[in-house]
């Protein structure tokens, strides 16, 4: 059975986006998961850090971002914590075809498509904390011969 963990805080700002991208890779491939699942928890999680830095964070209130990632058996599930106001984003916007959305709605739509599960919890009045969970496939990573 599959099992392992990591933290990681850093602060709110698109300059730390790098530095948590390169800190997950490493993980997610040291836990031997799958290159497009990979992509896949990436390009979320870079959305989701990107949204609270742009649109909870601002000069006046910056904060940090804390992220917990833990592999259980075949489930991936990246926990954030932050300190913005709170926000429950628009749960009917995330699943509707991107054609359809709004403009803003991409980046909580392709979170949603990425992943298996999004869930988002206030805090109080500041503080959100949102969790992302990915089934990883197993079968064997790489292109199959036939």
């Amino acid at each position: 059975m599959k099992a392992d963990s990591g933290a990681l805080k850093v602060p709110g700002n698109l300059d730390s986006i790098a530095q948590i991208r390169h800190w997950l890779e490493g993980l997610l491939v040291g836990w031997d998961v799958p290159h497009d699942t990979v992509n896949d928890i990436l390009s979320a999680v870079t959305e989701v850090c990107t949204n609270v830095v742009r649109h909870g964070y601002s000069a006046d209130n910056a904060g940090a971002i804390e992220l917990d990632a833990d592999y259980q058996a075949d489930t991936i599930k990246i926990t954030f914590a932050d300190c913005a106001p709170s926000l429950v984003p628009e749960t009917e916007e995330a699943t509707l075809p991107a054609r359809r959305l709004a403009e803003g709605g991409y980046g909580t739509y392709m979170i949603h498509s990425l992943v298996d599960e999004v869930t988002y919890e206030p805090l109080g009045e500041t503080g959100n904390r949102t969790t992302l969970v990915k089934r990883v496939s197993t079968s064997p990573a790489g292109p199959q011969n036939s």
